[in-house]
């Protein structure tokens, strides 16, 4: 009897269909981009259960005649490409062939299309087809994935939250928001709109998917021989602290590449301080023939023929973006934080560079017992003195996962039990722990003995323990820079919370070190900027 046998088809299809789909955001991925390759205008994307139970893609693009819908189910079946000279030269999304035929193999999959008056209903079953059907439709596609991977178990158990699944299919639909500006997006679950976008310039559109104004955003521009580039670029000091801001698209075609990546960093070394990350969309245009985009099934991977004219392209865009001649200064200078005393802790933030010298303030009060009243060039400052504490305990923590959290030991360890399963949450993210700064060690029969706190922490920490490991898994950094702004957010000076001057100075001095735009963890800005005229003209001393 020989080893070697063929597999069949079906198990063949399923394997496949694991290389194409890996989850439900690669279902919305496939779907979209044949929604954008057919010409369509407005594209509906539908979830239950962030994907897990549906997702529905309606668009209003060309559609299929019957023919060409049964066609499309085949395996590697594709109206995109016909000869092999056909992959040196690829101008649309999808080309390979593999994306309905996989999808459908691991799903209950319905394709309802039409090129007007009446449509072309197929329905599958884990890649078994049910029915072909008549119904009357305008032009353009409908397609339904539900329950993906249910006759293939091994895949679905590595398939994460709701929650967790419906963020990765927000970020597919960012890139493709702004990738075409002049088409109109929807995604919503459950009849509750989670993100929409309707057809608009590029700048404004960016703008609205950061949270920032127009006038804050840059644009970018450069040619190297036959490649363009264009894009935008959140003007510094807006940022993120992961790269999930970070959008490249090639010839049209949303790309993760290393090398734009590091040109990118580059490009922003002397206006990004360590753990930041640019908010951008950068595009990239150059002659088919020079870029390999049949890299990986995903089509996610690219391959230049010459990287390092690309590096040079996007190096050249972002320094020209953000202004010739900008170098290191005061502006990159530390300041360091020597620890208040007080409800402030020991919140300690080194290495800050000072994106811009504010004039020096005057503290002239509290209002409301929230808000800082500060004097700045004539101008009126008030400053939300919990959201600007709870930016600087955030910042700590986050400093704190690469550098190591200052910890403050106790004199008396805590003990206190611990189910199995909270043990073994707390082993996982010990490390996240202890860069924030907690020092603690697990004993026998489910002990869990606190020897250390950081510095700026002032609440029960027990209770903080059990509300962590209650939280259940960690899910990514995400969820960890989620966690982190909780954290910071308890633990932050409150409204009718007294502070003395050297605790307001030391906030003030975080303030300077970051600017006015700064935020809260959560978005929400810290200071507003009334200017003396705005007050004149309140009392009509100014018309």
């Amino acid at each position: 009897m020989t080893k070697i046998r063929l597999l069949p088809p079906s198990l063949v299809s399923k394997i496949a269909a694991g290389e194409v789909v890996e989850r439900p955001a690669s279902v919305v991925k496939e779907l979209v981009e044949n929604s954008l390759d057919a010409g369509a205008s407005r594209v509906e994307v539908e979830l239950e259960d962030g994907g897990l139970r549906l997702v529905r893609v309606v668009d209003d693009g060309e559609g299929m005649e019957e023919e060409d819908a049964i066609l499309a189910l085949e395996e590697y079946s594709t109206s995109k490409i016909a000869t092999i000279q056909d992959l040196s030269c690829i101008t649309t999304l999808g080309f390979r062939g593999e994306a309905l035929h996989a999808i459908a193999a691991v799903s209950r999959f319905t394709l309802f299309t039409g090129t007007g008056d009446l449509g072309t209903v197929v329905r599958v079953e884990g890649g078994v087809l049910k029915s072909i059907s008549k119904r009357s439709r305008t032009k353009g596609t409908t397609v339904e994935v539900r329950d993906l991977f249910f006759n293939f178990r091994a895949r679905r158990r590595f398939l994460r939250s709701p929650v967790t699944e419906r963020s990765h299919i927000l970020q597919v639909m960012r890139e493709y928001i702004l990738a075409c500006p002049e088409i109109h997006f929807l995604l919503k679950e459950r009849g509750e709109v989670l993100l929409e976008a309707t057809p608009g310039e590029l700048k404004g559109r960016a703008a609205s998917l950061w949270g920032i104004e127009p006038k804050d955003v840059l644009s970018i521009e450069a040619r190297e021989g036959s490649m363009r580039l264009y894009g935008v670029l959140a003007a510094p000091p807006f940022t993120r602290r992961d790269a999930r801001g970070e959008f490249f698209f090639v010839n049209g075609r949303p790309v993760r590449d290393r090398f734009i990546a590091g040109a990118l960093m580059e490009g922003m070394r002397t206006r990004l301080v360590r753990g930041e990350y640019p908010l951008c969309g950068l595009f990239i245009y150059l002659p088919p023939e020079d870029v390999d985009v049949n890299v990986h099934p995903s089509k996610r991977e690219v391959k230049f023929r010459r990287p390092s004219e690309v590096v040079s392209l996007v190096k050249k865009g972002i320094v020209g973006a953000l202004g010739v001649g900008f170098s290191k200064g005061s502006g990159e200078e530390a300041f360091p934080l020597s620890p208040p005393p007080g409800h402030l802790g020991g919140a300690k933030v080194e290495e800050v560079r000072i994106p811009f010298s504010l004039p020096p303030w005057r503290f002239l009060g509290e209002f409301a017992g929230l808000y800082l009243m500060v004097e700045m060039d004539s101008d009126l400052v008030l400053v939300d003195k919990h959201a600007l504490h709870e930016r600087m305990i955030y910042d700590t923590i986050r400093d704190g996962w690469d550098g190591g959290g200052r910890v403050r030991h106790l004199l008396v360890p805590l003990e206190f039990p611990l189910e199995e399963v909270e043990c073994s949450r707390l082993v996982e993210t010990r490390g996240v722990l202890e860069g924030m700064g907690f020092r603690f060690q697990l004993k026998g029969e489910g002990l869990c003995e606190i020897r250390g706190v950081p510095q700026w922490f002032q609440g029960d920490v027990v209770s903080f323990f059990r509300s962590w490991v209650a939280e259940g898994e960690v899910v990514g950094e995400e969820e960890l820079v989620s966690r982190a702004a909780s954290l910071a957010c308890r633990e932050a000076t409150k409204a009718g919370d007294a502070l003395n001057l050297i605790q307001v100075n030391k906030l003030l001095a975080f303030l300077e070190s970051r600017g006015l735009a700064l935020t809260c963890p959560h978005g929400r800005p810290v200071a507003v900027r009334i200017s003396k005229e705005d007050v004149e003209r309140l009392f009509k001393r100014r018309i």
